[in-house]
């Protein structure tokens, strides 16, 4: 069975959100920054928009695939951006 366009989407914000979860529990003593961490979850849905766009189907069997799929192109993404601004900055 192929997932709808929202339970991809909603993949992507569950993956978006551990991926914050995991940032702010590594960050012991560290302020939590919730600018940062809304960054991260509304690239994480557009992530999951586009590659339900691009028409890589997400099947009931292959959910943690898409999850691992989707938090290393959050990984790489993100870090591209945060490059991108601070040569800027």
């Amino acid at each position: 069975m192929v997932l709808t366009a929202i339970e991809t989407i909603l993949i992507s914000l569950l993956m978006s959100v551990i991926y914050v979860i995991l940032g702010v529990a590594k960050s012991v003593g560290e302020d939590f920054e919730p600018i940062k961490a809304g960054a991260t979850i509304v690239l994480g849905l557009i992530i999951g928009t586009v590659m339900y766009i691009s028409g890589i189907p997400i099947t009931e069997a292959n959910v943690t695939e898409q999850l691992a799929i989707y938090c290393g192109l959050l990984y790489v993404l993100e870090n591209i951006i945060k490059t991108i601004v601070r040569r800027l900055a």
